[in-house]
């Protein structure tokens, strides 16, 4: 888990209100989400693990139904799998 070094910040006027509940996300899903765009982190499957104590398995299905949703993208460095806001 790291904080990405460059913040871009959002240009005014082309923000909307999205219902996170309306995309069918779960309260862990949902925090997830909140600490890939607002504070700037990028994910792993075992960062997931730390922060939520779930195993493996969960953390690939959030990270999926996140993915599938084009709520995050998934970075591959070093054979290691991450997950940031799509703006990364």
């Amino acid at each position: 888990m790291f904080k990405r070094k460059d913040r871009q910040e959002l240009s005014s006027g082309t923000d909307s209100i999205v219902n996170l509940k309306d995309f069918g996300l779960n309260v862990r899903q949902i925090d997830i989400l909140t600490k890939i765009t607002n504070d700037n982190m990028v994910l792993s499957y075992n960062d997931h693990q730390r922060l939520y104590d779930k195993s493996r398995a969960t953390a690939e299905r959030d990270f999926t139904i996140l993915l599938e949703n084009n709520l995050v993208k998934r970075i591959v460095k070093n054979r290691k799998v991450y997950y940031a806001s799509i703006d990364y």
